[in-house]
């Protein structure tokens, strides 16, 4: 049998691709060594959150970022498009190891998350083709149901009960028209985001303040007071290691980090008659 399917192989990821000239952030060659009072390394979300925040709380301060390949080339500019209040554990599990009361502080802190990212978006003007439609956890079999229902059921005992709703199939078909569809667990607390217009548009916002970003600059070793590159030295008074995954790429530090790797698909852009098949109207993640 033939498929009448053909698949694109994108040099770069398919968020990249839709980047402006206007959406991408400045970036500047490193010529030789330089002093800096803050040097961050990575530009991808960690290193540009944090530049962003050190250059409101201290505008005197001479800041730099560097990265190997530039504004949001790694994980942060080709994810799935979720900013999500999801904890990378359940509730439960935090509450045996450290406490009732710090889980419900870090999920408070994590719903916080996103009203902040969406006030900056507002602030600076960032597009990132928001849009905070929540997320849905479809169960289409009784072993998922159950474990839906007790999920709901976690985050109610922990005062989270009006934000984490329980769906019976009907009420779930209103958002997902899924085959099969038993139930659904839904809450409002994560936004559909375009990853690479979110991460060059916190990169253009901290280099209106005064932040450089430097690439391509590949850190090669971390010293007391110094950053060893391959274009040059940077001697700074701190250090934000914001390199994640490429963390392995610095000397004497393989063995620091194991970086996940997954895949992702991407349809064609769908039509306005499939939509109204599948549902999904207000851009929810699932």
């Amino acid at each position: 049998m033939s498929s009448t399917h053909q698949y694109i192989q994108r040099p770069n990821s398919l968020w990249e691709d839709t980047l402006s000239a206007d959406d991408r952030c400045v970036e500047e060659p490193l010529e030789s060594s330089i002093r800096a009072d803050i040097t961050i390394i990575g530009a991808g979300l960690t290193g540009l959150w944090s530049a962003y925040y050190l250059s409101q709380q201290l505008p005197d301060a001479d800041i730099v970022v560097i990265d190997s390949a530039g504004v949001g080339f790694g994980a942060s500019g080709r994810n799935g498009g979720w900013a999500s209040a999801l904890l990378p554990m359940g509730l439960e599990r935090i509450e045996r190891e450290h406490g009732r009361d710090l889980a419900t502080q870090l999920q408070t802190e994590m719903h916080g998350t996103l009203d902040e990212i969406q006030r900056v978006l507002a602030t600076e003007g960032i597009d990132a083709a928001e849009q905070r439609g929540g997320t849905f956890t479809a169960a289409r079999s009784a072993p998922q149901l159950k474990r839906v229902a007790h999920e709901v059921s976690t985050y109610q005992r922990f005062g989270f009960g009006d934000e984490y709703h329980f769906l019976n199939g009907a009420a779930a078909s209103d958002i997902c028209k899924m085959s099969e569809l038993a139930g659904a667990m839904f809450t409002p607390h994560c936004i559909a985001v375009n990853p690479a217009k979110l991460t060059h548009g916190i990169g253009r916002a901290v280099v209106r303040n005064g932040v450089r970003i430097l690439s391509p600059v590949r850190a090669t070793a971390l010293g007391r007071g110094s950053v060893t590159t391959d274009r040059g030295t940077i001697s700074t008074k701190y250090i934000v290691q914001a390199t994640e995954g490429y963390t392995s790429d610095i000397d004497g530090q393989h063995r620091n980090m194991v970086p996940l790797y997954s895949m992702m698909i991407a349809t064609e852009p769908l039509p306005d008659d499939m939509w109204d098949t599948i549902g999904l109207a207000n851009r929810p993640t699932f």
